[in-house]
């Protein structure tokens, strides 16, 4: 586990309910790339991606990039457990 999701649980834990809201790393993601995240922890690889919603390959890449960036993950497992911690907070 990464230590950007070591930290999330630990101020999940640590913080009220009405300030977990307010943090839920989620929210800094685009409609477009929540859209690419989920289909990435489906399982689904880029080209899967770029077929279901219609995109180029390189569009889903560069997606996946800024997702991972935005949300300070850097593998797909550290997504999964990012969207479970906070799947409730939608």
């Amino acid at each position: 586990m990464s230590e950007a999701i070591k930290d999330l649980y630990v101020q999940k834990l640590t913080t009220s309910k009405s300030k977990v809201d307010s943090l839920n790393p989620l929210y800094k993601l685009s409609n477009r790339e929540m859209d690419v995240a989920r289909h990435l922890i489906e399982g689904l690889g880029i080209i899967e991606v770029s077929n279901r919603l219609n995109l180029s390959s390189s569009t889903v890449s560069t997606y996946k990039s800024r997702i991972f960036e935005k949300l300070g993950v850097h593998n797909i497992p550290d997504l999964i457990s990012l969207f479970k911690m906070n799947a409730d907070k939608e």
